[in-house]
């Protein structure tokens, strides 16, 4: 026989040899069998149940002055939007118009991402999520013009810019105001 083979005989014996030392172990120190079976009723005790109780996320409140700042960023993005999109119309440029007309979808509504606002703080501002909003139509209206070239692109490219200059003006005016003008100036229109 070869020597490998006597080692690989001998590691197994020993393997069996340690398992049968674990098992006998095992069945001495077992709790022994009780002669007769006693019966214990059990004691009922009240279920605990732990309660966890978990902090909801509060955010700070939301301030005129945080509204107006913000409405500033949109107005800001807006507009760097609109000289970005008729640069790219006016050299016929169809995929930045696609890859702008991509972006607009991702961002449903930036307002959302102010969070909540049970002050309505931000009211005064709702014209600038407007003009986000007719300007996202007036991009439609552009990339489909430079598609399609004819005279319904072109009105409708006249309308939608309308609407949207028109939205566009008056986010411009409330964010040039100061938070308190703004709110008054909005109060006044409400009324």
């Amino acid at each position: 026989m070869s020597k490998s083979f006597k080692i690989t005989m001998t590691l197994i014996a020993l393997i069996v040899g340690v398992f049968a030392i674990f098992v006998a172990k095992a069945v001495n120190d077992a709790p022994p069998k009780p002669d007769s079976i006693v019966v214990v009723e059990p004691v009922a005790e009240e279920p605990v149940v732990e309660e966890t109780v978990i902090q909801p996320y509060t955010q700070p409140p939301k301030t005129k002055e945080m509204a107006h700042k913000f409405a500033n960023k949109i107005y800001a993005e807006i507009y760097e939007n609109d000289i970005y999109m008729f640069d790219a119309y006016s050299h016929g440029e169809v995929e930045t118009l696609q890859k702008l007309t991509y972006n607009f979808n991702r961002v449903v509504s930036s307002f959302k991402s102010y969070g909540d606002d049970p002050n309505w703080t931000l009211a005064p501002y709702y014209d600038c999520e407007s003009a986000q909003f007719e300007q996202r139509n007036l991009l439609f209206a552009l990339e489909r013009d430079l598609r399609a070239n004819d005279a319904d692109s072109r009105k409708q490219i006249r309308y939608r810019q309308g609407r949207f200059d028109k939205a566009f003006e008056k986010c411009q005016s409330r964010v040039e105001m100061t938070p308190e003008q703004a709110q008054e100036s909005y109060d006044i229109e409400q009324s």
